[in-house]
């Protein structure tokens, strides 16, 4: 904590000399933001030790060890095909859907020609 009081008060004292001293006005102003990111830098490191990070494990099937077992490795190329099946039959669906539509809009179209 006197760490950073004492790189505040340096902070200070080159912003006074930045002002009383205009020829080298930003030779100041340079050092005194160094003197504000090192305070800054301690006072941030200071309330991190302060929190407590709360230590974060796998479920135990999620465990990197057994990703690359071959039942995992079957079970993933399972589900691939599965998912890709029914995005076929999504794709499948849509399409008829999308022929149903337009059958329905020819039919439209044609009905109001011929009255």
């Amino acid at each position: 904590m006197d760490d950073v009081a004492r790189l505040r008060e340096l902070e200070s004292d080159c912003r006074r000399r930045a002002l009383s001293e205009p020829g080298k006005r930003w030779y100041w102003l340079a050092q005194a933001a160094r003197y504000q990111v090192q305070a800054d830098q301690r006072d941030t490191a200071r309330f991190a030790e302060d929190v407590v990070i709360p230590e974060i494990r796998l479920a135990p099937d999620r465990d990197l060890r057994r990703c690359n077992e071959p039942s995992l490795r079957r079970e993933r190329a399972v589900a691939r095909r599965s998912a890709a099946l029914l995005f076929r039959r999504l794709d499948v669906a849509e399409r008829v859907q999308q022929r149903q539509i337009v059958g329905d809009l020819e039919r439209t179209a044609d009905h109001q020609r011929q009255s």
